[in-house]
């Protein structure tokens, strides 16, 4: 059983989307939800949105948070930072991708060593791909030659 919950924190619908992009290929992921800043909304509503999740059942019942935020150091970032200074049981991680998502589903436990783990393990799937198909060309043979 996973011993934290995870939050997605982002600017607009990212969030959203994000957790249910990984959803489409994970299955239903427990444990996790998302929270969007929309216009309108200023900090106050968001820590206010995120002190209302943290404050769920699912939540509370876990012995960490892991709270993932679009920008480093963004309206998001800001608020799970202030957030962080008075809990330490969260930790925040900025600047996630859906690797990153998929990474934390899969991971029992966190802190700030598997945090950076999960960072270092997404960040290396990032892979300029247009040059193997680039590469693949070049040693492929010529439509002549076949």
């Amino acid at each position: 059983m996973k011993g934290f919950y995870t939050v997605l924190l982002s600017h607009g619908n990212y969030a959203i989307e994000a957790l249910k992009s990984a959803e489409m290929i994970m299955g239903k992921m427990t444990d996790f939800s998302a929270i969007g800043l929309f216009p309108g909304m200023g900090s106050d509503d968001l820590e206010e949105a995120l002190e209302t999740e943290l404050a769920a059942p699912a939540a509370k019942s876990k012995e960490k948070v892991l709270i993932l935020t679009d920008v480093p150091y963004g309206t998001p970032s800001n608020v799970s930072l202030h957030f962080a200074a008075k809990n330490p049981k969260v930790t925040v991680i900025s600047g996630f991708n859906l690797p990153l998502v998929i990474n934390a589903y899969d991971c029992d436990d966190i802190s700030e060593i598997t945090a950076t783990m999960l960072i270092k393990e997404s960040s290396e799937l990032m892979k300029v791909v247009s040059q193997t198909v680039r590469i693949a060309r070049k040693e492929a043979p010529d439509e002549e030659d076949l």
